[in-house]
């Protein structure tokens, strides 16, 4: 019976975080798309202020920068409703998602991690959706998943940031990811 209630409890909730994934790549990749137009860092409120004053005074300076600059705040706050109810939810999810206090930099290296995670989402449903109808192999599935479920593995990189990445890993933690995209291969989790 344990297999049938982990089924039972795992795979609605699997499939819906796989469901809403598309939307909330949707909104990263237009963040991303966004970025390199708009104002970001620590001064970008105040150079979004005085491009809005300049327009109102008819003055059309920074305009693309402007609009894109609010598209981007929309998205950001798209995100944000996603957080929860709460007034802490909505702060934790402030925090955590990209806005425009973050140089453009930082914000494509959160977008890039946080499409990981929805990434990984689509990957677990469709893996574990091929044992959706054994009870016994969709748990040994669950633990074969829960073995490479990193990220990482899901997150696109240029050659660049992967040998970045795997500088600033010890020994153990290279070893451990090297052993992880090779068991995600031989399951064909990844490719």
């Amino acid at each position: 019976t344990v297999p049938a209630e982990q089924f039972a409890k795992d795979w609605p909730v699997t499939q819906a975080s796989a469901v809403e994934a598309p939307g909330r790549l949707a909104i990263f990749q237009n963040i991303k798309k966004l970025t390199p137009d708009a104002f970001t860092g620590p001064t970008a409120d105040r150079r979004q202020a005085v491009a809005s004053f300049a327009q109102v005074l008819g003055i059309p300076v920074y305009e693309l920068e402007a609009a894109t600059t609010d598209e981007l705040m929309k998205n950001t706050k798209l995100l944000q409703l996603a957080g929860g109810n709460t007034d802490a939810a909505r702060s934790l999810a402030e925090f955590a998602n990209p806005n425009t206090k973050m140089t453009k930099e930082g914000i494509n290296r959160v977008v890039d991690q946080l499409m990981g995670i929805e990434n990984m989402k689509i990957a677990r449903a469709d893996y574990l959706g091929k044992f959706r109808n054994d009870p016994v192999q969709y748990s040994q599935a669950m633990e074969n998943f829960r073995q490479v479920a990193d990220p990482r593995l899901f997150q696109e990189m240029t050659e660049e940031e992967v040998d970045k990445l795997r500088k600033t890993l010890k020994p153990r933690e290279l070893n451990e990811i090297t052993q992880k995209i090779r068991m995600a291969r031989q399951l064909g989790i990844i490719q």
